[in-house]
């Protein structure tokens, strides 16, 4: 991924344009302040910046006594010229100046020299092929200084990192028309939402928001064969550490391709202010099926990991563990172990019940699961459903007794990025022994 720390910092001049009276120390008036013509990104084409009308800063005085606020629109966008909506009545002397933008999406905290500002969206739209207009209002700015009133330069730094990212067709087909782009961080890493500035040392922390953000490309957006589709999207600061990868998922002429960047499986910093460029090759490799199977074969003892407990642990099972390309965790309030050619899930009594969670493969909906036992025993009267994280049975995912060694469970309406559990368990029965020996769990999934 191309990085281009190309973002442009402003400099803004601040000049009293009201009234002084010097003998007091007292300057009074509307403040008009000048910022660089390419300094903002209320305007941003990818390299170049400009203001555009109706911008406006929210800007703190602060001395050693108290603190002033004061708004600042444009007035000539053109030339970068802000005045502000309000009369100043500010002392000659130092004040500790902090500044952010937009106002839509910032609040200062003079007392702590911190902002609070929101970057980035987990839903943003683009217009058309290129086109980076709504980048601006979600790359918030801030700035600080120290400085005598009638003598005050500003520099404006932005806290988004800018994903530049170049979407290019080698389907060896015409594509009408992007639709969206879905970027995917690995769990733990947000990449948008409210963020903490410390004014002195420029930090930008908090970590609240999703690990996506999905791009809205408008419907009357063009795509050419030729020339790259270049999509703009605005993210806070993040990292994929070494090993981990970022994930997009674009839609084109309602077909999903998935490219995956694992960076060399070197640490990768998307860092406040920086570009970073890429291309998106859609492509028969990348086009993703409409079906995806997914089994965890339990019959085979050597396919268990060496941590799986065994028939010697007797504590209720808890925890994550990897069958081929998945994990699933196993939970519950009985032990789980390997037993004569399955997974035997320990019921003993009453009330008795264990989970298995099932994968979760972004942009697919499970759509099927076959539960497949090594025997059926009349006596044994466990159930088995497809819930939800509150145990409660998803549509076509209703308890099946084990009158079968095989279970079909054909399931509608489920959400593609939500967890769903296999649940056995015994209920209303007093006799012992109810032990569930599970060999395979099948699962199909669709592309939604």
């Amino acid at each position: 991924m191309k990085k281009i720390a190309i973002f442009i910092i402003i400099s803004a001049a601040f000049i009293f344009s009201g009234c002084t009276n010097k003998e007091s120390g007292i300057y009074k008036g509307l403040i008009t302040l000048q910022a660089s013509q390419n300094g903002s990104r209320a305007i941003f084409d990818g390299e170049a910046t400009t203001w555009e009308d109706g911008d406006a800063l929210n800007v703190e005085f602060i001395d050693e006594t108290s603190s002033q606020n004061l708004i600042f629109t444009t007035s000539d966008s053109s030339q970068g010229i802000f005045t502000s909506t309000s009369s100043a009545e500010l002392l000659q002397h130092n004040y500790y100046v902090i500044a952010t933008y937009p106002l839509s999406s910032t609040s200062l905290h003079p007392a702590e020299r911190s902002a609070m500002v929101t970057v980035g969206d987990a839903t943003q739209t683009q217009i058309d092929n290129n086109d980076s207009s709504h980048i601006a209002y979600l790359d918030a700015m801030y700035g600080s200084t120290t400085a005598m009133p009638d003598d005050i330069h500003l520099t404006m730094n932005h806290t988004a990192s800018v994903l530049k990212l170049n979407i290019t067709n080698a389907t060896q087909t015409d594509i009408a028309a992007i639709q969206s782009v879905k970027i995917t961080a690995p769990q733990g890493i947000s990449l948008s939402g409210d963020r903490t500035v410390d004014f002195l040392t420029g930090n930008i922390s908090g970590s609240d928001g999703s690990n996506t953000i999905e791009l809205t490309i408008d419907s009357e957006a063009t795509y050419s064969s030729t020339e790259p589709f270049i999509a703009w999207v605005a993210a806070a600061p993040f990292s994929i550490a070494a090993g981990e990868v970022l994930k997009f998922v674009v839609k084109a002429d309602g077909k999903s391709y998935e490219i995956i960047k694992d960076f060399n499986g070197a640490k990768c910093d998307f860092e406040a202010g920086v570009i970073m460029e890429t291309t998106l090759e859609l492509s028969a490799t990348t086009l993703m099926a409409n079906e995806k199977s997914v089994t965890a074969t339990f019959s085979d003892e050597n396919g268990y990991p060496a941590e799986f407990p065994d028939k010697d642990t007797t504590s209720a099972i808890n925890g994550t563990y990897k069958f081929g390309d998945y994990n699933y965790t196993f939970a519950g309030i009985v032990n789980m172990y390997y037993s004569y050619g399955g997974l035997r899930i320990n019921l003993q009594k009453n009330d008795d019940y264990g989970t298995i969670a099932l994968p979760v493969i972004d942009g697919y909906a499970l759509t099927k699961v076959i539960v497949k036992l090594r025997d059926t025993y009349s006596e044994r009267q466990y159930k088995i459903a497809i819930t939800d994280s509150e145990l409660t049975p998803v549509e076509g995912g209703g308890a099946k007794a084990n009158l079968s060694k095989t279970m079909t469970y054909t399931l509608t309406g489920l959400n593609p990025a939500t967890q769903y559990y296999l649940h056995a368990y015994v209920k209303n029965f007093t006799d012992t022994q109810q032990a569930c020996d599970i060999t395979s769990i099948e699962m199909t999934y669709s592309l939604q």
